[in-house]
């Protein structure tokens, strides 16, 4: 209860049709297994304070998880090769959900 006291959320920082970018941090990991263990930790205290999370890792078909990315998260856990995959599968843009206030 204490964390959801003090989380931010950017709906609390929207000011006259300004549009604020919903991603609250990346964590980069060097392998896929460890990206996937701590995407299922993370979607564990995720939840409860109503930010969803996103795993983005190689040997998986990249347009679901760009799909995924569209549909809007304030975490990416992902791996430094699918991270590269993605920034060069956008024309350098990485796919970010937007909030319009």
């Amino acid at each position: 209860k204490s964390l959801e006291r003090i989380s931010v959320h950017p709906q609390d920082f929207c000011f006259q049709n300004v549009v604020l970018p919903l991603l609250t941090g990346i964590i980069m990991t060097p392998t896929r297994e460890l990206a996937m263990q701590i995407f299922k930790e993370c979607k564990r205290f995720a939840k409860p304070l109503g930010l969803t999370t996103v795993c983005v890792y190689g040997g998986t078909g990249i347009s679901e998880q760009i799909a995924e990315l569209k549909r809007g998260c304030e975490i990416v856990v992902c791996t430094p090769g699918r991270m590269i995959d993605m920034l060069t599968a956008n024309n350098g843009k990485f796919v970010f959900h937007y909030v319009f206030c």
